[in-house]
């Protein structure tokens, strides 16, 4: 499940661009962040970009899940691009600490650095946007919210009136002629 602050995309991306556009929002350029260059902050952006524009095919090729209704197909696609932007995002902003903090050790150059920090951000691009992954905790949570709230409907007790249960019990069962039915004891009434 998503944490609430993250906002749910409501327009899918129908195209890689669309899904780039939307991803680069996420990862552009911070002017606020002061202590890595622009230029580097591009450098990280277009290795998560690239990572994205190489996982475009698993998203275009995915199927709908033939076990959820149409509806529920389309929010586990929402859910999937909503993390996987986020994850983008979260990537990015955990990268350019990454370039603060080796900067201020001082132990190789920064563009050393920035060579391991971009190799180390592709190989997590792959580790955190596993698309099949994402997509069966996407559907197992839709799954799962739909067993709760078919067992809470079952379990949910049922408020009748005493009316309404007199009235089922005369339309289901039929009027009993008892001049049909022969030789039925005589009924004795017990004292309560």
């Amino acid at each position: 499940a998503l944490p609430p602050t993250i906002e749910r995309i409501r327009k899918l991306p129908a195209s890689l661009e669309a899904l780039c556009d939307l991803v680069q929002k996420k990862i552009c350029v911070r002017s606020e962040v002061t202590t890595v260059s622009k230029e580097d902050q591009e450098v990280l952006g277009g290795v998560i970009l690239s990572e994205v524009k190489l996982l475009w095919e698993d998203i275009k090729n995915l199927l709908p899940d033939p076990t959820l209704s149409c509806v529920e197909n389309k929010e586990i696609s929402s859910q999937m691009f909503t993390y996987f932007i986020s994850v983008c995002e979260q990537l990015f902003l955990h990268y350019l600490y990454m370039v603060d903090l080796l900067r201020q050790r001082e132990v190789f150059t920064d563009q050393a650095n920035l060579s391991r920090l971009g190799a180390q951000l592709s190989i997590d691009c792959s580790k955190f946007l596993n698309v099949r992954a994402i997509r069966h905790h996407a559907i197992a949570g839709v799954k799962a919210r739909r067993k709760r709230t078919s067992t809470a409907k079952r379990l949910k007790p049922q408020q009748q009136s005493r009316e309404s249960v007199l009235r089922e019990i005369d339309e289901k069962i039929p009027y009993l002629d008892l001049t049909k039915v022969p030789d039925l004891p005589p009924c004795q009434k017990e004292a309560i």
